[in-house]
């Protein structure tokens, strides 16, 4: 019951954060994409908190807005309850990167596989994002026998000159 309650307090805020942020960061546009990952376990729990996995994420894709990325990331699942939280970094081709923070929990769809259902607010952004704000949603499939992964995300990010 406790971890519930947890869970809904965090989705809780998550929520009041997605509501606020547009009007927060000016002007928002479409910001959607696929990104192809592959998640890997570590030992190391490292920036998570305990009786969670934590895996290393990578990948790639595209994205509005970014054209071709790269993603960077570490997720803390939970396997007892099947949430998680994450961190996340999107690299443009030329180097300019749009930073978030995801929350969310997993449905088992068969034995390895879940979906992933999350919500994302972006903390900051480089280059062209710099001050960027935006939030969204997060779904895709991840097998955890493999690794593999993809997601589709849709939300919005501030235009260029919005702030």
């Amino acid at each position: 019951m406790n971890r519930f309650i947890l869970f809904a307090s965090r989705m809780l805020v998550c929520a009041s954060l997605l509501t606020t942020l547009p009007a927060i960061g000016g002007d928002q546009v479409p910001f959607k994409g696929n990104l192809s990952l592959l998640n890997v376990p570590v030992s190391d729990n490292q920036g998570c908190p305990s009786q969670t996995i934590r895996f290393n994420v990578t990948g790639g894709g595209y994205m509005t807005h970014m054209g071709a990325v790269t993603d960077q990331e570490f997720v803390c699942f939970h396997p007892a309850d099947g949430t998680f939280t994450a961190q996340f970094t999107l690299m443009a081709a030329n180097g300019d990167t749009v930073s978030a923070m995801a929350m969310g929990y997993t449905v088992p769809i068969s034995q390895t596989t879940f979906m992933v259902h999350g919500q994302w607010t972006i903390l900051s952004g480089t280059g062209r994002f710099t001050g960027a704000t935006g939030a969204g949603s997060a779904t895709g499939p991840v097998n955890l026998a493999t690794g593999e992964g993809s997601h589709y995300l849709d939300g919005t990010i501030s235009s260029v000159g919005s702030d």
